[in-house]
């Protein structure tokens, strides 16, 4: 199975922006390399990970000539960055960010830590496997001797046992949860579901059934939820909270409003949208009336693509707080329904130039090629511009073609000159669209007075001549 193309291309793009950055280069070369690295963000998520002296890329090895990703290695390596992952849409910020710290020196104290970005996350490896251990167990605390010797004695019984250790367990999960011992929550809690799915013991299996039911109370789960963060492996956990249901997903839920470091609001935003939630007590939050809440309720229903949350998103877009209207625009376009894009397309004019973005993406319809174009004339952000324009690349309409034709001149946008990343968009967009018919102008734009005009149409010439 072949990678895609796109994540690939990121990963080629952001080893070339902090090789660039390293050398300080020119801004225009930051800034076209910064491009190519937010338009590669648009199409996925980006996973790398250091095997070795191998890097995987989505868990496959990457495809890509040795020299070409070597300083993006060495740097991972410098850094001691065990996994890099960068979800889809990173802000151009963010991924500033993050190439500025891999371009600088490392940090001494920096094994272990992660970085502060909400769509990057980063992954470092500590001093050896035991020093991953000792930090989980700093985190989470340990466990009380009764709390061990109550699960040993559940483990052990028997037939005629079960019923003093399951109550045993029982007794000792409302103890912990009084003195907020999450520790004691995090061994006894599990064991009870545990013996509730073993088949060698119908009796017991009852039991602890039962039992779970009873002592899974919102302050027990919620405490147990409260761990998460700290866990080396989270998968265990997640399935308890996922067979717990609603009282699990409201736990998870009430955990993210009120964590406050991010690398906790990741853990939790993570653990929602891998067990799919309560999208009904979502769909609620988004009329809370803390504007935070609102904001990653939209952005957790965008995760999980609930299609049946476009209805209540939409109004958002609206909201008086930019923050909470970015994410709707965010969830509405992943969501891509119907109602979804004729939603974003009321905002083509809205002040934020990310919801802009959004409303573009949503009118790759061949019915919108007039007002794409006019949305172009009339756009001052160039990270739109070069959205729209990818936008009515996708269209190939003869109206897209012949605007795409007129923003790849120099004076094609309605000024004096424009400016070379849109001019080299517009190229790339009309042999996305027009395939060997764009062969001749290209061909023409060999002679452009612009180096980088010349080299933009030398590589798609080359890559449409292979198609």
């Amino acid at each position: 199975m072949m990678l895609s193309s796109a994540p690939a291309g990121f990963t080629l793009a952001l080893s070339r922006f902090v090789v660039l950055l390293q050398r300080d280069a020119a801004a225009d070369a930051q800034r076209e390399s910064l491009r190519a690295l937010v338009v590669g963000s648009q199409e996925g998520k980006v996973e790398l990970e250091l095997r070795d002296r191998q890097l995987t890329l989505n868990g496959r090895p990457l495809p890509l000539l040795l020299e070409s990703v070597d300083p993006l290695i060495e740097r991972l390596r410098a850094h001691r960055i065990r996994s890099l992952t960068v979800r889809r849409n990173a802000m151009a910020g963010e991924l500033v960010d993050l190439g500025r710290m891999l371009a600088s020196p490392p940090e001494p104290d920096a094994s272990g830590a992660g970085i502060g970005l909400w769509n990057v996350q980063v992954v470092r490896w500590a001093s050896s496997e035991e020093a991953d251990d000792q930090l989980a167990g700093e985190l989470a605390g340990a466990p009380s001797a009764e709390a061990r010797a109550a699960v040993e004695q559940l483990t052990a019984a028997n037939h005629a046992d079960a019923d003093a250790a399951v109550a045993t367990v029982v007794a000792r999960l409302a103890q912990a949860a009084d003195a907020g011992r999450v520790a004691d929550i995090g061994l006894l809690l599990p064991a009870l579901d545990e013996g509730a799915r073993q088949r060698t013991d119908r009796r017991k299996q009852e039991l602890c059934a039962d039992a779970l039911v009873r002592a899974a109370t919102p302050s027990v789960v919620r405490q147990f939820a409260h761990l998460l963060p700290g866990r080396t492996d989270r998968g265990p956990d997640l399935e308890l909270l996922a067979r717990l249901g609603d009282v699990g997903a409201h736990a998870l839920i009430a955990q993210l409003m009120a964590a406050e470091r991010i690398d906790e609001r990741r853990a939790y935003f993570d653990a929602i949208v891998a067990i799919r939630a309560s999208i009904p007590t979502l769909i609620d939050a988004l009329g809370h009336p803390q504007w935070f809440v609102v904001r990653n309720a939209a952005s957790l229903l965008g995760e999980m693509r609930a299609v049946e949350a476009d209805e209540a998103l939409a109004p958002l877009l609206g909201h008086r707080h930019e923050r909470v209207r970015q994410a709707s625009a965010a969830a509405l376009s992943r969501l891509g329904t119907a109602r979804a894009k004729r939603a974003l397309r009321l905002v083509i004019h809205d002040v934020l130039p990310e919801i802009r973005m959004h409303a573009t993406e949503a009118m790759a319809d061949k019915r919108m090629a007039s007002p794409l174009a006019q949305a172009l004339d009339i756009e001052p952000d160039d990270e739109v511009r070069v959205g729209i324009i990818a936008a009515l690349g996708r269209l190939g309409t003869p109206a897209a073609v012949q605007r795409l034709i007129r923003a790849s001149e120099p004076g094609g946008n309605g000024a004096d000159t424009t400016p070379v990343p849109i001019r080299v968009a517009a190229l790339e967009a009309l042999a996305a669209a027009r395939g060997t018919s764009s062969l001749p102008m290209l061909r023409e734009l060999m002679a452009d007075t612009d180096s980088a005009i010349r080299d933009a149409a030398r590589r798609l010439i080359a890559g449409v001549a292979v198609q």
